[in-house]
């Protein structure tokens, strides 16, 4: 009995203390390398301090540390990364601003959703990583996006990452295997699945304006780089293969065509000999005893004789006529001479 009541004040004991306990305060939190700031925020964003012991409160102008995580659910937040360049993390996603020195020189770490990543003239190279792929962009922008978006909650979501080059170019490679990497211009995309059970990116294709307006709808754009988004897409789209590989020449004067030096000439042209013989062979199945069939004249080395008779119209029908009354005559000769007893 003694030990039932030492255990239940010994209970009580932790649960006032736990409750007397100090929350953690974000201003005590140590200091540590600032990674960007905040420039816009709307709708439910929520970051989080790297030991992910208390959320921060987010606030304009606000200085992100490195390592802080960022998890959004209906909104989008812009940032700017220390190294200048502006990143947007658009809705339904978790991403960490990561500390260069100790992720190779990676500066983002999109484990689901999407970001899109501008970098100007002078900027450093950015680098994102995905769980499987790993992005550089040098000058432009584009558009990362790990797992599948229409369907959440699947650990095979994270082996699907895509890259979407909207301005000039950018690479995506295996983060394991950085040897075999592909570059994509503005208006392509490719991606690394390795549910596919791919190790490297696939070959980069166009992709359609309507499918890039859908996955725009989640950032914040201004109506002349969304405007100018979508025109270098749609001249990407329209972009088709040369058919015609040979060397340009001088184009000649064409003669008219009733010219006697001229080579065109309104006449049926002649048979190919080897198309003929090809089909020949290939109707035949290759026999030669084949051609003398389809072809006995044409083979025939002896000269053969035709005769052609000719007949009257008018005498045949005279003899049927007559051939009909002699046997119409015969038939009534017998009859009549049948008795009836």
């Amino acid at each position: 009995m003694r030990k039932i009541i030492f255990f239940i004040f010994i209970f009580f004991r932790i649960e006032i203390a736990q409750a007397h306990a100090p929350k953690p305060d974000p201003s005590n939190i140590p200091t540590q390398t600032p990674c960007g700031s905040v420039e816009e925020i709307v709708g439910e964003v929520q970051v989080i301090h790297s030991d992910q012991s208390v959320s921060l409160e987010i606030q304009p102008k606000m200085v992100l540390p490195c390592n802080t995580w960022i998890s959004t659910m209906s909104g989008w937040i812009k940032v700017l990364h220390i190294s200048g360049a502006k990143i947007q993390v658009g809705e339904q996603s978790f991403v960490q601003l990561s500390d260069q020195k100790k992720f190779q020189g990676d500066s983002i770490v999109l484990y689901q959703g999407q970001v899109y990543a501008e970098v100007v003239n002078g900027t450093p190279e950015l680098k994102l990583i995905s769980s499987t792929a790993r992005a550089r962009l040098s000058l432009g922008s584009l558009l990362m996006i790990s797992g599948d978006l229409r369907s959440r909650g699947s650990d095979q979501d994270q082996d699907k990452t895509q890259l979407i080059a909207l301005k000039h170019s950018a690479s995506l490679e295996n983060r394991f295997e950085t040897k075999r990497k592909v570059t994509v211009h503005a208006g392509e995309m490719t991606s690394l699945d390795f549910n596919l059970h791919r190790v490297i990116p696939t070959q980069p294709q166009a992709i359609a304006v309507s499918q890039l307006k859908a996955k725009l709808y989640g950032f914040k754009f201004t109506n002349q780089d969304q405007a100018e988004i979508l025109k270098l897409a749609h001249k990407r789209q329209i972009r088709t293969f040369a058919s015609d590989l040979s060397t340009p020449q001088t184009p000649a004067k064409r003669e008219i065509a009733s010219s006697s030096t001229s080579p065109l000439q309104y006449h049926r042209p002649e048979p190919d000999v080897e198309i003929f013989e090809h089909l020949v062979n290939k109707m035949v199945g290759g026999e030669t005893t084949g051609e003398k069939i389809l072809f006995p004249q044409a083979l025939s080395k002896k000269s053969e004789k035709f005769y052609l008779e000719i007949e009257d119209s008018d005498k045949i029908q005279r003899s049927t006529q007559k051939e009909e009354i002699e046997e119409k005559n015969r038939i009534i000769q017998e009859l009549s001479q049948i008795r009836m007893d």
